[in-house]
Formats: structure tokens, sequence, C-alpha cells
């Protein structure tokens, strides 16, 4: 990224190119600046089933129906070397015809300014970030799928909370509905987000009314497909004919705040526990913490895993 200890993201103008343009992703690589060194200058990685991203943070994406768009006068995502120097730009094409000699030259570009802004934007990862291991029951109108952000992972927040001002639903081709739910202090509130009748063709970011999120929050992310076209289980995972759930968060004040969800380590290393907990991600860690709660206890307990291939 360009050289600077804060710099700000201001606008996007995404340049997709070709109809078997899946998506495009941006990633923030927080983390020791050497880690990613030896990725400079090399050509792309096109073995997706063997590579394990190293970047923890989502700047933007790119899929079918979105366009450029500019921040408010005034808002901008912050980086540099206060924040991350890094990015890693992920580009997933789908030829269900395997179509032969396909080519093509996708790209983004971002209007940015050293100059302070008013508004610091950070973005939050709500939704499946585990991608693979869950599945869908073949035959139904509507089937959902949902992962919690727990109170423990959000307790963890800056004492005055953030503050949510757009969301983008991310789902394939069976996606047809997407919310997200606020229970705080045992209670449900106004949701942060709900769409219906989504539609893989027409993406966008969602505006929202400045909505107010606060430590202790359980966020609850859920998406509901359209599975009676298929006959045998629908998994969950990268590829187009798979499905995947997720929430994106642009909110205000930037912090260290990057995911929050729920996963199972046992997708990730058999010798783990089968049994859902929770996961934070802020760019403060080295690696993302999850949360474990053993049976007979009532505090949670840290596990030092790591996802690896099952990352998106």
């Amino acid at each position: 990224m360009p050289n600077g200890t804060k710099n700000f993201l201001i606008g996007e103008r995404p340049t997709p190119s070709s109809p078997l343009l899946h998506h495009l992703v941006l990633y923030a690589c927080y983390g020791p600046a050497d880690q990613y060194l030896p990725m400079l200058g090399q050509e792309p990685n096109c073995n997706w089933q063997n590579f394990s991203n190293p970047c923890t943070g989502f700047v933007t994406e790119w899929a079918p129906g979105m366009s450029a768009r500019t921040f408010e006068d005034g808002y901008g995502k912050p980086f540099g070397s206060e924040y991350y120097e890094y990015a890693m730009l992920e580009t997933h094409y789908n030829n269900p015809q395997g179509i032969a000699g396909q080519t093509d030259a996708a790209s983004y570009t971002f209007l940015w300014t050293d100059q302070q802004v008013g508004v610091e934007i950070g973005t939050l990862t709500l939704g499946d970030m585990q991608v693979s291991g869950w599945f869908l029951e073949p035959g139904k109108p509507i089937v959902s799928h949902s992962t919690i952000c727990t109170p423990e992972c959000t307790e963890r927040w800056p004492a005055e909370g953030i503050t949510a001002v757009s969301v983008f639903h991310h789902m394939h081709y069976r996606g047809r509905n997407a919310r997200v739910q606020i229970i705080r202090n045992g209670t449900e509130i106004a949701p942060l987000s709900s769409l219906r009748d989504f539609d893989y063709g027409y993406q966008f970011a969602k505006s929202l009314n400045n909505v107010k999120l606060l430590p202790g929050d359980e966020l609850i992310t859920t998406c509901d497909y359209d599975t009676r076209n298929d006959t045998v289980p629908a998994a969950g995972g990268q590829a187009s004919q798979q499905e995947m759930c997720f929430a994106w968060v642009d909110y205000y004040p930037a912090n260290t705040v990057l995911g929050c969800t729920q996963v199972n380590p046992s997708y990730g290393d058999p010798t783990q526990p089968n049994t859902t907990v929770g996961y934070c991600v802020q760019s403060t860690q080295e690696n993302a913490d999850m949360l474990y709660q053993p049976p007979e206890t009532t505090a949670p307990t840290m596990l030092s895993l790591k996802l690896t291939e099952q990352l998106l």
C-alpha cells in the first residue's frame, strides 16, 4: 500500500471485465510486515485448495450487481503503518461450462488521501468464516444457516461500542433472505439488518441508519436458502455451486475489531473438541482467539488455535 503511517481510502472503482468473474475480495494483512514479503512480486497463487489466507482483515468486495462507490465527505477507511501496509486481492472465477481459452484482467482502483478524515471507517466480518464443514438439507423451499457473534467476543470491544453504517450480505445462487439480529441483555431489539429476495446477480452494500452495537451484544447472522433443486445436501464452500453466508459491516470509529463469529475447532483439527466456540478476530492479535467453554466451568477458556485451509 502507499507509504505513510496513516492514510485513508475514500473511494472504490472495481473493474470487472469477464462474465465468468464470481467476485473480487481485497483483504487487509495485519501482522509483521516481513511475513508477507515472500509473496510480493510472485505469480498469482491459483492452487486455492492448498492456500491458507494470511490476511485477517476485510477491506472491500465486488460481486455481480455492485458498482463504484465513494464514501461520504469526511469518511475514510484507514491504512498505513499504524494499521496495515499490505493487502491481498483475491479473484474468484466460475466457469461451469469449462469454456477454454478465457483470459481476464479484473482490477480494483482506489481513491485515497493522506489527509486526516473526520470519521474513520472499519469493517466487521460476521457470518460463517469457516466457509466449509456445513451442509443444507436438500429439497426445501427455505433452509436456514446461522452463526453467532457471542457476548464473550463483543465484551472485548471498546466501551463506547461501534456504530454500523452499512452491511453487505453475501450468499451464492441458492440465497433467498439474510438478516443480522441483535440480542442485548437477553432481549432481542430491532435488527441490525434484514434483506429479503436476495438476487445473486444484484448485490449491494445496504445503508444503515447508524445502528449502535455495544459490548456484550449477541449478533445472530442467518442466511435462508432455496434447496428445491438439490437432491443431495448442499455444502458450504468457496465454489459457486456451494454456499456462503457473510455479512460485512462497515462501522465507525475504526478500531481493532475485525471479525466475530463461531466455529467448530474439529473442522480444522480432528484432535480438537467437536463443539461450537466463539471466534474473535482483532488486529492487535497475531492469531485470532477461539473461546471454548468446558462443560463444568462457567468462564470461557482460550484455545490458541488458528484456522487454516477452512478460512476464506
